[in-house]
């Protein structure tokens, strides 16, 4: 386990085709899962259009993980996974939570998902058993 600014993380692994990292579920993991794949992203020569896409959909992502996964104080992890296929960048972001229909109601503007489905429209938000697991997928330019 490390910890990279006050945030735990563990199982980090990056490697030539991907990038693979547990992260707390706390508010200070959303900069550090953009700097994550902030620093992947410019390792892989990304154009910079496409990586701050990539960088605002996973702050959505993951801050959604850290309001909604784990209500009353419970404490939970987060993995974030980002590598290619077939062309495309594919950022997995998953939790042991309590799922899409199992999140209390937020005081927020509740756009984080439409905002990634909107800028990329292959992305997928599933129900896990247990959590919710989020893929984007975005061409390679």
């Amino acid at each position: 386990p490390g910890n990279a600014g006050g945030v735990m993380m563990t199982g980090l692994k990056i490697g030539a085709n991907g990038l693979r990292v547990r992260l707390a579920a706390v508010p200070e993991s959303v900069p550090e899962a953009r700097a994550q794949v902030r620093g992947w992203c410019e390792q892989t020569g990304f154009c910079e259009r496409t990586r701050d896409d990539l960088l605002l959909a996973v702050s959505e992502a993951v801050a959604n993980v850290v309001v909604h996964a784990y209500p009353g104080r419970r404490q939970g992890t987060f993995s974030l996974e980002i590598g290619r296929d077939a062309g495309d960048v594919v950022i997995s972001i998953s939790d042991a939570g309590v799922g899409l229909s199992g999140a209390p109601a937020s005081s927020g503007c509740g756009l984080g998902l439409a905002i990634i489905e909107r800028m990329f429209p292959g992305s997928t938000f599933v129900a896990a058993e247990p959590g919710t697991h989020v893929t984007i997928r975005a061409p390679i330019a």
